[in-house]
């Protein structure tokens, strides 16, 4: 296989909107052949490789999220993605849902420096509460599951989760999640991750360090969030293979992971 037969140059694609999608701002270009809606995102190799592995993993495991494809555009590279909000359909993000507790967080200037508090957790059970209006909690236990088990670092943000409703009959699902690039140890180096195989602590103190997720007003580790999950939400939680011993399943999961998707990094 090609190069070109892996990553999709969309640089002759007609440019839409420069319209922002959760954290990442993109460019909205629209296909040659099809009225479909791709956004081309900017992102590091790694970081593009990632966003597809999580997309692809997901897929695998029928867990909700938007699928990305290697792209190029006007000589930079990045990912595409489909547009997933269908026609008569809107998009409500997580910040929309919580902006009693939280909008303050998500300012008009949030983008600039120093302008978010990231030491504010936020509390798992409001997000799950807000979504429980629409009777999706238990849906969005799939998508937490995949973040934890990618070990998500951007898995607080309320920006890259949501909610689609429909304009006219008020039918709402479960959006897929998106902008999963800085999970899998992007932030690792070679030396992390050979200290990873080699030192059982390492790992441990990876996955132990908070993730800005509360849960009973304690900031959670991934493996703390698996077994919140498992004990609340015990079917939802078993159909995404989370066992009674999830802090096994994390400490296991998340290491593994880690490895296998830097060596095909590296290797690729």
């Amino acid at each position: 296989m090609s190069k070109e037969d892996i990553i999709t140059d969309v640089s002759s694609w007609k440019k839409t909107s420069d319209k922002r999608l959760g954290t990442n701002s993109g460019v909205w270009l629209r296909h040659p052949k099809t009225p479909d809606s791709y956004m081309f995102k900017e992102l590091d190799d790694k970081q593009a490789f990632i966003e597809c592995f999580v997309s692809d993993l997901g897929t695998l495991l029928k867990i909700p999220v938007a699928e990305y494809r290697l792209a190029t555009y006007d000589n930079k590279h990045g990912v595409i993605t489909k547009n997933f909000i269908p026609n008569h359909f809107k998009f409500i993000n997580g910040v929309e849902l919580l902006k009693d507790e939280y909008g303050w967080l998500y300012s008009k200037n949030r983008f600039k420096a120093n302008n978010i508090n990231y030491s504010v957790g936020i509390e798992l059970d409001k997000v799950l509460n807000s979504l429980k209006e629409y009777d999706l909690d238990s849906s969005f236990i799939k998508i937490l599951f995949l973040k934890c088990l990618v070990g998500d670092l951007d898995i607080k943000n309320l920006e890259n989760w949501g909610i689609l409703k429909n304009r006219k009959s008020e039918l709402c699902k479960i959006a897929p999640t998106f902008d999963n690039s800085i999970s899998l140890g992007y932030e690792l180096n070679s030396y992390d991750i050979q200290n990873f195989q080699n030192n059982n602590s390492a790992y441990a103190n990876y996955l132990n360090r908070d993730t800005g997720i509360l849960i009973n007003n304690k900031f959670a580790s991934f493996s703390g969030i698996f077994e919140h999950i498992a004990q609340r939400y015990y079917a939802e939680a078993g159909k995404c293979c989370i066992k009674t011993d999830s802090t096994l399943t994390a400490n296991r999961s998340i290491p593994m992971l880690i490895i296998i998707t830097n060596t095909l990094y590296v290797n690729i």
